[in-house]
């Protein structure tokens, strides 16, 4: 059976975002994705971003990562807290929360930040496979072949399972190489 580029190209794309997905490897720096507000700590993000990786703010070169549940656990009523200069942030959803909110004096020093997070990664079909180390291209393969087997496509007797999880524990194999990708400025 001969199968059209089209139906390739997004198996091959779903193979590509799960690759993502579990080694995060499509970074994006996001220069000023919103304008600090004085008494607002909280903001919308792109619907594209998956994981903030930092955030940058003026002097302060990366604001701390913090969590929300901790905060939650620890009855952090950030909503309510006195304004300052932003120290640390966390996300959840679609928002990203800086806090302390900033107060004025915090964004007439500085009102850009810059995000560098984690996103969808580029049509395989437009930038292809190199947009992925030669010796890692495997692995998005093994996904994309998964989820043809678990499509209504698969033919009798195929364990797509065995080949999603050869490609899970390849990702998790190759993820400290993109860690550095991910976190250096």
């Amino acid at each position: 059976t001969v199968y059209p580029d089209s139906a390739v190209d997004r198996y091959l794309q779903l193979g590509i975002e799960e690759f993502n997905g579990v080694v995060g490897y499509f970074v994006q720096d996001f220069p000023s994705p919103f304008l600090l507000v004085a008494g607002t700590g909280e903001y919308d993000l792109d619907c594209a971003i998956s994981e903030v990786v930092w955030v940058e703010w003026s002097t302060v070169p990366f604001l701390k990562k913090a969590d929300m549940d901790e905060w939650l656990e620890q009855n952090i009523d950030w909503r309510n807290e006195d304004d300052g200069y932003p120290e640390e942030y966390a996300t959840y959803r679609d928002k990203i929360i800086i806090r302390p909110a900033p107060n004025a004096d915090a964004v007439d020093q500085d009102p850009y930040v810059t995000i560098r997070a984690v996103t969808q990664p580029r049509s395989i079909t437009t930038y292809g496979p190199e947009q992925i180390s030669g010796q890692d291209r495997w692995i998005p393969v093994k996904f994309a072949v998964a989820n043809w087997f678990e499509s209504a496509n698969a033919p009798s007797g195929v364990d797509a399972k065995r080949y999603r999880e050869e490609a899970i524990l390849g990702a998790r194999t190759v993820a400290t190489k993109y860690e550095a990708r991910r976190l250096g400025k």
